[in-house]
Order: structure tokens, then sequence, then C-alpha cells
């Protein structure tokens, strides 16, 4: 995994209520320290032979499923495959529940009419989040939009 994406990882250990989480340095890492211009500061580190944990938890992420989060909280998350599958259910759920905590709002979502029949067309979206912010995220990003090969829908 790249330096980004150990630091993502890493954020969200804490936000799992572990305590910390602990990488064993590699070429990556140092890659990283000599990108940064701080190749000093590298440092072999591993667990020794006689070190003991309490547990493990072992994640294959070749099985972990992309996810996004929908209007109007962090928490409204879904996997992409749920949102494609779904979606026409899911926006009118997020359409009710703004409806019931907005009742002074007559303002319509429309989030329907964004159900075409090439997809789910997207118009704005937000890369952020104490995970997801990382510049790798950003600059595929830029790399998307700037290079004409971004997809209508998803």
């Amino acid at each position: 995994l790249t330096m980004d994406y150990r630091n993502g990882i890493d954020v969200m250990t804490t936000e799992t209520t572990c305590l910390s989480s602990i990488w064993c340095t590699d070429d990556t890492v140092k890659a990283f320290y000599d990108k940064v211009g701080r190749p000093g500061d590298f440092k072999e580190l591993k667990p020794k032979g006689t070190a003991y944990y309490e547990g493990m938890v072992r994640v294959d992420m070749s099985q972990v499923e992309p996810m996004i989060a929908l209007p109007f909280h962090p928490s409204n998350v879904y996997t992409i495959a749920e949102v494609k599958a779904n979606a026409k259910a899911l926006f009118e759920e997020i359409e009710l529940q703004f409806k019931k905590d907005n009742p002074h709002l007559e303002f319509d979502l429309g989030l329907a009419s964004k159900i075409t029949s090439r997809g789910i067309q997207v118009d704005q979206g937000i890369i952020a989040g104490c995970a997801g912010g990382t510049y790798e995220n950003i600059a595929k990003a830029a790399d998307i939009l700037t290079s004409g090969q971004g997809k209508p829908g998803f």
C-alpha cells in the first residue's frame, strides 16, 4: 500500500476504538522519506521475535468493496453495488428523511432525476474526511477530470 493509504487506514483505526496501529517500515516508507527530503529520518521498525500481541485483525483488502456516503451524513454509507442496484429506493428514502428533518423548507432535492439510462449522474462530489482527502485521491480525481476519461454516471 502507498503511504497515503497506510495513513488513511491508520487514521481509521482510532475511529474504530483501536488505541494504535503498527506498521512495519519497508521500501515504500523509505521512498516516502526520500521523496519528502527526510532520508535521515527513516528507521527500520518491525517487531522482535519475542513480541506478543493480545489480538490481531487481518483484513483481506481484496474483499473490501468501494463505498459511498450519500447525503446528509457520513454514516449514510452504502457499497457502490448497493447504490447501483437500489438507487431509486435509496434516493426516495433520503428525500423523505430530508423532508422530515426540514419541514419548514419547501425544497425538492430531485435525487431521482439523477438516475438515467446511463447510470447515476453525478454533478458534484467531495473528496474529504480524515482518511479520504489524501493527495493521491485528489490527484486521481484531477487526472480523471482533465483527461476527459470521466464517464457519466457510475
